[in-house]
């Protein structure tokens, strides 16, 4: 614990000498509420030692230890002690993230941080104050999307706890989530967060294969399948969408004739999606609702989706091999900015020649006759 201490010492003083006044208070309540976490934790197995332990906690915790010890084996995400214990919290999410972006524009704002660089969204451990900061931006103008989060990486600072807001997911979604924040501590390119989100969420789509092909039943094998089968339908009606407002804001028109026009592609593909969710028999996420979907939320899926097909693609290249796969996305991460992206551009590119449900079919040959149900 005095080791923590440090550490959360070391990175207060960074935040001191790097942020001016008006982020004090951000950064104040980001630091007391990783304290707070911190401090709460319980040893999982010391948990499971206790018999008045309620059943279906004392399940979900059986089961993290299983994926843990299949994330280290299988996976080859990193044998640390992050998610061996446990907090209780007392919230519906750990935070609330928010993401802005201008009325006529994809562009995010973003917040810039030591440690983890610029990124489109800020995160806050009271909804209050994330609501607060968001009235303030769409009084300035701003698309704002406030959405609460189960989890967040500390990207490899702290041994990251299982929280009680992850044991709400059913085990199929408990894997996804484990796998995607365990792969930031494999990669985490600061400053670039479509990279880092689309890794981890590649890490989380080839993890969830892998799981389910060794302990899902025929039904979670079916539900993930129709889940991913919806993400990759939304990915697609999402880039459309996006490409239509681009070409609307750079057209220079009057801003009342630009309103009229982003309102109705919005409703479209919001409508569009719901069709799509319901198709899947998916539970489609809130911010598809006409009443929210808007730049920002735009701007948040395409975060975490935009680079999925090409990391895809550059580990089937390397027949699934993990470890290799990590140590290539690393190189690659080291690589100056436009080096950067012409790699990226150019495993986009081959993933588009193999385009189709295949995208998110196991990557490796031992599970190509993963049951397609």
């Amino acid at each position: 614990m005095v080791f923590v201490m440090l550490r959360i010492g070391s990175i207060l003083l960074a935040l001191l000498t790097l942020s001016g006044c008006s982020d004090l208070g951000f950064y104040a309540q980001g630091v007391v509420g990783q304290c707070r976490l911190l401090l709460a934790r319980r040893d999982i197995p010391g948990l499971l030692a206790r018999e008045d332990l309620a059943p279906e906690v004392r399940r979900k915790l059986e089961t993290v230890q299983e994926m843990r010890r299949f994330a280290v084996e299988e996976l080859k995400l990193p044998d640390d002690n992050c998610y061996s214990s446990y907090v209780e919290l007392d919230r519906p999410y750990v935070v609330w993230n928010l993401v802005a972006a201008p009325e006529f524009s994809l562009q995010p704002k973003t917040w810039c941080y030591p440690l983890v660089g610029c990124v489109p969204y800020r995160g806050w451990f009271s909804r209050e104050r994330a609501e607060a900061q968001a009235d303030r931006l769409r009084r300035e103008g701003y698309d704002v999307l406030v959405y609460g989060v189960d989890a967040y990486s500390s990207i490899g600072w702290f041994d990251d706890p299982v929280l009680s807001t992850f044991l709400r997911r059913d085990d199929t979604g408990l894997a996804a989530l484990l796998f995607h924040e365990w792969a930031h501590r494999v990669v985490y390119l600061a400053g670039d967060a479509a990279f880092s989100e689309s890794f981890a969420r590649a890490v989380e789509i080839e993890g969830v294969n892998r799981w389910l092909k060794q302990y899902g039943d025929e039904g979670s094998r079916a539900r993930w399948l129709r889940q991913q089968q919806f993400r990759k339908g939304l990915d697609r009606i999402a880039g459309e969408v996006r490409t239509e407002l681009e070409q609307l804001y750079a057209r220079g028109l009057a801003s009342g004739i630009v309103a009229v026009r982003k309102k109705a592609l919005l409703d479209r593909f919001s409508s569009q999606a719901l069709s799509l969710a319901d198709r899947f028999g998916v539970r489609p996420a809130a911010w598809l609702r006409p009443d929210r979907i808007n730049n920002a939320a735009l701007v948040l899926f395409g975060t975490y989706q935009d680079q999925v097909p090409a990391f895809t693609a550059l580990l089937r290249s390397l027949d699934g091999d993990l470890a290799s796969f990590y140590r290539q996305v690393n190189a690659i991460a080291r690589q100056p900015e436009p080096e950067r992206r012409a790699t990226m551009s150019h495993w986009a590119r081959i993933a588009e020649k193999s385009a189709g449900l295949a995208d998110m079919a196991p990557t490796s040959r031992t599970e190509a006759d993963r049951p397609a149900s």
